[in-house]
């Protein structure tokens, strides 16, 4: 926010627009995960993973529509499997 900003004496944050350091990250809410909740917001901390739709870093996009803009999900997943299975029993 505007006032923790002033506080740091930081004017690279404390607002969303172009030029500022920001983090930001969207869920939908209009899927059937959430169809139950009553607080949406509530229903997202508390309820089961939600996997976000937007998320930028920094001003830059790093997931769109719920999926990895820079990386390849498929490839991470596969590396994730076999460095799992180092940790079982042989």
């Amino acid at each position: 926010t505007r006032g923790g900003a002033a506080v740091l004496h930081r004017d690279d944050i404390g607002s969303i627009e172009p030029g500022q350091q920001a983090d930001l990250a969207v869920w939908r809410t209009d899927g059937l995960e959430l169809g139950g909740a009553v607080d949406l917001v509530a229903g997202l901390v508390l309820g089961g993973p939600h996997r976000v739709d937007r998320l930028l870093v920094g001003g830059e996009e790093v997931v769109r529509g719920g999926a990895l803009v820079r990386a390849d999900e498929a490839e991470i997943a596969r590396d994730h499997r076999v460095q799992a299975r180092r940790f079982l029993p042989t």
